[in-house]
């Protein structure tokens, strides 16, 4: 499927426009991408929400358990890769950037106002992320006061400043590369 705007610049407005509405449509498959982090020398990988996309700040922002190991993780490296692809469209992006954890910042108090009640249970649970339990019924019952996980909620957000777009395209596939210099875009066609 042949998507691409034919200037680089389009291309990536293109781009940018397609992560923000993904942000806010839920079976986007971009609103699921996949966040790389490193992890005492190792990657680490995992599905996450994309919460919020802006192009005018160029930033990327998930929502996470302060406790989590890609928390951790990210506080000790801030760099992050986030892999978003759609199986319809065939397109690939990669975007790359520095991340800033908000947790107990008026950002994150700000932003837990907007979480809808049933998903701050997702913060509330006694046990870090990743904790070991003997059965899975042990990270239940979450307390009844939703409210008890705002001490634990925290906001990923990246800065990017690489994009790599990819579509495997019919006849051929297309790539294009763009780099953020600190005060705009720069773009170039690359080998896909």
């Amino acid at each position: 499927m042949d998507t691409c705007p034919a200037e680089l610049p389009a291309l990536l407005e293109q781009l940018w426009q397609r992560l923000e509405a993904a942000a806010s449509t839920a079976n986007d498959p971009f609103r699921t991408p996949a966040l790389a982090t490193a992890d005492n020398g190792q990657s680490a990988t995992r599905i996450i929400v994309l919460r919020e996309a802006s192009a005018a700040s160029h930033t990327l922002t998930a929502y996470s358990d302060a406790r989590a190991p890609k928390v951790q993780q990210l506080r000790r490296d801030p760099r992050a890769q986030w892999l978003f692809f759609d199986p319809r469209t065939r397109v690939q992006i990669r975007a790359s950037g520095t991340t800033a954890i908000h947790h107990g910042d008026d950002l994150a108090r700000k932003t837990w106002e907007k979480v809808a009640p049933a998903n701050r249970a997702n913060y509330a649970a006694s046990l870090p992320p990743g904790s070991e339990i003997a059965k899975p019924i042990f990270a239940l019952p979450m307390p009844p006061d939703h409210d008890a996980g705002r001490n634990h909620f925290a906001l990923i957000r990246a800065t990017i400043d690489n994009l790599d777009w990819l579509e495997l395209g019919e006849p051929h596939h297309r790539r294009a590369g763009f780099k953020w210099n600190g005060q705009a875009w720069s773009g170039h066609w690359l080998v896909p």
